[in-house]
């Protein structure tokens, strides 16, 4: 029994390693997108990363959200029931905590 949960317990930590690194590449990429004018898809990419939890994204995509009009001519679409979840991801909650102090 106890090898089986050693052997679960370290799959579960290569999986989450295996996804960080793909969100970190997601992230890289949607940065990419950004700097080149290619907003929307920017937008897009930030948006899912933040679905998944990746705390930066849910920043800049609701950033870009708020401020679309004003600073790229465009509305981006954010369901509020969609956004209330985004803060609600442990890492960002620790890391909102830890920046106010």
């Amino acid at each position: 029994m106890r090898r089986i949960t050693t052997v679960l317990a370290c799959a579960a930590l290569l999986h989450a390693a295996t996804s960080g690194a793909a969100q970190d590449t997601r992230f890289e990429d949607a940065l990419s997108q950004y700097e080149v004018g290619r907003y929307e898809e920017a937008f897009t990419t930030f948006a899912r990363l933040a679905d998944e939890g990746h705390c930066e994204s849910a920043r800049i995509a609701s950033e870009m959200a708020r401020f679309g009009r004003q600073l790229y001519a465009k509305d981006f679409e954010l369901a509020p029931a969609r956004t209330q979840r985004w803060p609600q991801a442990p890492e960002c909650l620790a890391t909102s905590v830890a920046t106010r102090k």
